[in-house]
């Protein structure tokens, strides 16, 4: 078996970067090691700063010839982002109930904020925009897709996990937009 470090290179032309490691914690029994950690990434991709924060756990075993890494998970943690703001009035068609089975359906609010996600005994989650049809919800994977129909009320909502969309469908036609939709304002919220 090769050793991971041989199968380690650097970064191409272009690019350039670092890793910072912080919280590590080590959990230490007869033979095995369990560490985690958090790795913050500075990446300069061909002009462009991004920034990174990863959350890994490395499982190391010993033998006779020292420790050996068994088994390693990183995840890249999702960034809070403010969001844009969007017209009230462009997302007034999103307003109303969807369902993705006859049991399981959401709600989606308008608010003086923007948007909210409500579903039955869950709190609000506020929807950030990314645009006037993509949204995303802090600290979750994965983004919120509204379509509209020909007529410009709501269409379908697809939850797009892992390059595959998960499809709402509106509750009833026109359930999205004025006639069918919520509405909250800020004074009524929670």
């Amino acid at each position: 078996k090769v050793p991971i470090y041989r199968t380690l290179h650097g970064l191409p032309a272009g690019q350039s970067g670092s890793l910072k490691v912080a919280e590590l914690q080590l959990e230490r029994t007869d033979g095995v090691a369990i560490t985690t950690y958090a790795a913050d990434e500075q990446h300069n991709y061909y002009g462009q700063h991004l920034t990174t924060r990863f959350r890994a756990t490395d499982t190391w075993v010993r033998q006779p010839d020292g420790w050996r890494l068994l088994a390693s998970q990183v995840t890249a943690l999702p960034t809070p982002i403010p969001g844009r703001r969007v017209p009230r009035a462009a997302l007034e068609p999103y307003a109303g109930e969807y369902t993705l089975t006859p049991e399981i359906s959401l709600t989606i609010v308008v608010s003086d904020s923007g948007l909210e996600l409500v579903r039955r005994s869950r709190p609000a989650e506020r929807l950030y925009a990314l645009d006037e049809r993509i949204f995303i919800r802090h600290g979750v994977r994965g983004f919120w897709l509204f379509e509209r129909d020909a007529a410009g009320t709501g269409g379908p909502l697809g939850h797009w996990r892992g390059n595959k969309p998960a499809v709402w469908t509106p509750r009833r036609p026109g359930a999205g937009g004025p006639a069918g939709g919520h509405r909250r304002h800020e004074g009524a919220d929670r």
